[in-house]
């Protein structure tokens, strides 16, 4: 029994068919990445609570985003489901 079949089909898919979706993917985490950045060092210069709340929201949010990215990729599209 081949385990990672599904996943090989998924980033088969994202390399063809599915590669402007997975660009839009790609930027879309970059936007987040450059966000976190961005309150990390409002809270840095000043203590500011409102941007570390922010900070740790995103962080959490990124982290959930590449779970379900990667439930999907591996063919588990219902449990991708209830992980949102």
């Amino acid at each position: 029994m081949d385990l990672w079949k599904t996943r090989r089909k998924s980033l088969a898919a994202m390399s063809r068919n599915l590669k402007h979706e997975h660009q839009i993917y790609l930027a879309a985490l970059t936007l987040l990445d450059r966000c976190i950045e961005l309150f990390h060092a409002a809270d840095l210069s000043d203590k500011n609570d409102f941007a570390l709340v922010c900070c740790q929201t995103l962080i959490k949010a990124r982290r959930f985003a590449i779970g379900c990215y990667i439930v999907c990729l591996n063919g588990y599209h219902q449990q991708a489901g209830a992980l949102l």
